[in-house]
C-alpha cells in the first residue's frame, strides 16, 4: 500500500516516471485495489504520449474486468472509463465542438470512473 500511496503522490505532483516505477513495485490481490492500479497506469501512459502501452493496457484492462465478476457495479464504471478514454484518445487535437460533445457524453453518464480526470482531459 505504502507505494501505490507513493506513486499516486508522484502522479500528482508530475513525476511521472518516479510514479510509474513505485506502481511496479505495488502486487494486490485485491481486484478493486488492482483497479485502481491499472487506471493510475492509464492515466500516466496518456498524459505521456506513449499511446502503444495505453492501448496495450486498455486491452488488458478490459479483459480483466471482464473476468473478474465480482466486480458488480464496478464493472460498468469502469468499463465506460474505458469507452470514453478511447473516445478521447481518438480525437484529433483542437477538435473543441467534438471534445465539449464528448464532455457532455461523460457528464451525462450516471457511471463513470475518473470522471473528474476525463472532463480535465477533454478541458485541455
Amino acid at each position: 500500500m505504502y507505494h501505490f500511496c507513493r506513486a499516486r503522490l508522484e502522479y500528482a505532483k508530475g513525476r511521472y516516471g518516479a510514479a510509474l516505477k513505485r506502481l511496479n513495485e505495488v502486487h494486490f490481490s485485491e481486484p478493486l485495489l488492482q483497479l485502481s492500479v491499472r487506471t493510475v497506469r492509464l492515466k500516466l501512459f496518456y498524459e505521456t504520449g506513449a499511446y502503444d502501452l495505453l492501448e496495450a493496457r486498455m486491452h488488458a484492462l478490459e479483459k480483466f474486468i471482464r473476468r473478474k465478476k465480482a466486480l458488480s457495479y464496478h464493472r460498468e464504471n469502469y468499463l465506460n472509463l474505458l469507452h470514453f478514454l478511447r473516445q478521447l484518445q481518438e480525437l484529433p487535437p483542437g477538435e473543441k465542438k467534438t471534445r465539449l460533445m464528448l464532455a457532455g457524453e461523460v457528464k451525462a453518464c450516471p457511471n463513470v470512473a475518473e470522471r473528474t480526470w476525463l472532463l480535465r482531459q477533454l478541458s485541455t
